[in-house]
């Protein structure tokens, strides 16, 4: 099993200094599609993985800045709006990825994601598919998904941030244990590989200075 500590860890940078992506309802802090990778890029143990160059690694600071200003802007809009904004920001991620990052350097970075989001991620296109996960796996999945985000942002909500991390933490191993419950055997042989080898750096709750 993968390190729980390192990997729960951008689930509570979340919390420590936030990144574009909020919850409709109440405009907490919680990763969504195509969110996380750039939260990661700023991270300096990914961007050593990855060989991201100091030129690189300054554009990502800037585009994340200006991402979370938009999301600012966007969470003020009324819901509907939002969920067009914000889908039109998750478009213009995945096109800073591929216009900076190499083939090589954005399938790392999709394992790290993954090794880090897990369930929250698995029902998006190109996973599911590869998973071959049927339709009624993918609506729990996404029943999941929506019970897990309301714990994270409860947990994100709450005033007393004493035990914040080791209850993030828990959920983490919650949600671990309720995406292999979810999957057959031979789709948790596929998820395995999907995941690639285990990223093994550290993560720190501020941005990489490159």
């Amino acid at each position: 099993m993968y390190r729980l500590l390192k990997i729960a860890a951008p689930m509570v940078l979340v919390v420590a200094w936030g990144v574009p992506g909020y919850s409709a309802e109440k405009g907490v802090m919680i990763p969504e599609e195509d969110t996380l990778e750039i939260m990661l890029l700023r991270q300096k143990s990914v961007r050593t993985e990855l060989k991201v160059t100091d030129e690189v690694a300054k554009r990502v600071d800037e585009y994340a800045a200006q991402q979370w200003k938009k999301a600012k802007e966007v969470s003020e809009l009324p819901e509907k709006e939002q969920h067009t904004k914000f889908g039109a920001m998750a478009k213009e991620n995945q096109q800073f990825l591929e216009k900076n990052l190499t083939k090589a350097q954005r399938e790392r970075l999709d394992q790290i994601v993954l090794q880090v989001a897990g369930l929250l991620y698995v029902t998006r296109h190109e996973h599911a598919d590869k998973l071959k996960l049927t339709a009624d796996q993918k609506q729990k999945a996404k029943d999941l998904q929506k019970q897990a985000r309301a714990e994270m942002e409860k947990l994100i909500e709450a005033k007393d941030a004493k035990d914040r991390h080791k209850e993030i933490v828990a959920l983490w191993e919650v949600n671990h244990g309720r995406l292999e419950k979810l999957l057959t055997d031979s789709q948790r042989a596929t998820w395995k590989q999907m995941l690639g080898a285990e990223f093994k750096g550290e993560f720190t709750h501020t941005a990489a200075n490159k």
